[in-house]
């Protein structure tokens, strides 16, 4: 048996989108300074028609009726695949750190973009939270040697966002299981928007 691990890193991060009242963007609209400080817990003094954290209960990645999405964007990333022996100690790296683009464009590997969703609320906040860091860790076992011919990458264009989300990666078929990866926030973003 073959045992292998995928690491795909970079840029990216953790959003949110949250429909909010016409009286909660009025409000906000007036008040910009007051949003990303509300969002983040730091000012909760504003009317109750437009507290959007429930006096402070919610924290800010709460604020996601709309859609919550956490990735890495295939445009910046960067991808490691490693062989290791059936206990997990490394064998050696099958790819080292190359950029997942160009790996992908010089392997002929196999991709599918998705449209992103068209929100239909007419009021909403945008939350980001700018991250880098270790987003993907995939294992894959096998009976064979790693083929780079039978990887796919699933890709979606995020919602009012320039950014290419990497939504799965599959390997003959197979969709992975995404063991989870570590970031370190960079700041974050928070934005009025309107239909």
């Amino acid at each position: 048996m073959h045992y292998y691990n995928i690491y795909i890193g970079g840029y990216g991060g953790e959003v949110c989108w949250h429909s909010i009242s016409k009286d909660a963007y009025n409000y906000f609209n007036e008040n910009n300074e007051m949003l990303t400080e509300h969002i983040l817990n730091e000012n909760n003094d504003v009317p109750d028609y437009a507290d959007l954290t429930d006096n402070g209960s919610k924290t800010w990645d709460e604020l996601d009726n709309i859609d919550h999405e956490y990735y890495c964007d295939y445009y910046s990333a960067h991808i490691t695949i490693e062989e290791t022996d059936k206990f997990g100690k490394s064998i050696g790296n099958v790819v080292e750190w190359e950029e997942l683009e160009k790996f992908v464009e010089e392997n002929d590997i196999e991709t599918e973009f998705k449209s992103a969703e068209t929100i239909k609320e007419p009021y909403y906040v945008q939350i980001f939270s700018a991250e880098k860091g270790s987003f993907w860790d995939c294992a894959i076992i096998s009976d064979k040697e790693f083929d780079k011919s039978k990887l796919k990458i699933i890709i979606q264009e995020s919602i009012n966002e320039n950014d290419g989300m990497i939504q799965s990666i599959l390997y003959d078929g197979i969709d992975l299981d995404n063991n989870g990866g570590d970031t370190r926030g960079k700041g974050i973003d928070v934005h009025l928007l309107e239909n």
